[in-house]
């Protein structure tokens, strides 16, 4: 508007703008219309809420699984709430722990920062920020965690490899015997 410009204007006179404030409108005009998502979390006299929401107007409810996850790395994150079976009882240490691995797992994704500011609402009226020392912790518990991940991996994909050997010895065998020919 600040351009005297409509999107149907916009699009007939495309060729009289300059290429650069061309780009830049286009880009601003596809940022624009993308909508904000947003987690609003607290805690009442009823216990704990969690809703998303999407657009004015539309929201959900998340109280139920007890986490929400948002944005690029948002599948990443869910995936990581969802594989350690977090609800909504989960005690606070395991939910601390992991929602940063689930924030750790989201940094995969374009977009997701590497810094992390965490707070714990406890109750309504008190809440606990944790402050780098504790993150440095946290990051140290999850490094040993992706260790023991990627060792495993690698053990499970060897055993893989020496049961194909034997599954690929026991067919060339069978092959020999019958004479099917079966690979």
């Amino acid at each position: 508007s600040p351009l005297g410009l409509t999107f149907d204007t916009f699009i007939s006179r495309q060729g009289e703008l300059a290429p650069q404030l061309l780009q830049q409108l286009t880009t601003e005009l596809k940022w624009s219309a993308v909508p904000a998502t947003t987690i609003i979390a607290g805690v009442d006299t009823t216990g704990a809420h969690i809703f998303v929401v999407s657009d004015p107007g539309v929201y959900r409810c998340c109280d139920g699984v007890g986490f929400a996850a948002i944005g690029s790395g948002g599948s990443h994150a869910s995936s990581q709430f969802m594989g350690a079976h977090y609800t909504s009882g989960t005690t606070l240490s395991k939910a601390l722990f992991m929602t940063f691995a689930a924030k750790k797992r989201a940094e995969v994704a374009s977009g997701v920062g590497r810094f992390t500011d965490l707070l714990v609402i406890s109750h309504p009226d008190g809440q606990i920020l944790i402050e780098d020392p504790v993150k440095i912790e946290l990051q140290t518990m999850y490094d040993k965690i992706r260790a023991n991940e990627t060792a495993a991996l690698q053990s499970a994909c060897e055993d893989t490899q020496t049961l194909l050997d034997r599954l690929t010895a026991e067919a060339q065998q069978l092959a020999g015997r019958d004479g099917t020919g079966v690979k």
